[in-house]
């Protein structure tokens, strides 16, 4: 059971939240998607970035992206290959990604531009 599915049991709703653009939204997938929608262009390199209280109209105040901290230096190319591998199947649209893991907990797969970035940067020694 999630976190989300215990609260609707025991009656509990979901707040609407005011974003930086002022409309109070509820979480639905399309709001924290309008939210990451405005950061393809000032996407720094190394992908540290906040989805927080964005400015786009239509985006949740509360969207958060999740990160793996991986040195790029493994102790042997099997291992490398196995770290990659992992992380790749990961943030795969039918791995990780996929609306069998994110649907779950009410989360949703990053946008195509944060997937290809992510890609770019799972390179291992």
């Amino acid at each position: 059971m999630t976190l989300h599915n215990g609260f609707t049991k025991s009656g509990l709703g979901t707040a609407m939240l005011k974003s930086r653009a002022g409309q109070f939204l509820l979480p639905p997938a399309q709001t924290v998607s309008d939210a990451a929608s405005v950061l393809d262009p000032c996407m720094p390199p190394d992908e540290r970035l906040s989805l927080a209280f964005l400015p786009a109209a239509g985006s949740h105040p509360l969207v958060n992206c999740e990160y793996a901290v991986v040195s790029t230096h493994q102790p042997d190319p099997a291992t490398a290959a196995a770290v990659r591998h992992f992380l790749l199947r990961a943030i795969a649209i039918d791995g990780g990604n996929g609306p069998k893991y994110v649907d779950a907990v009410q989360f949703v797969p990053p946008p195509h531009f944060i997937s290809l970035a992510e890609r770019e940067q799972e390179q291992f020694d």
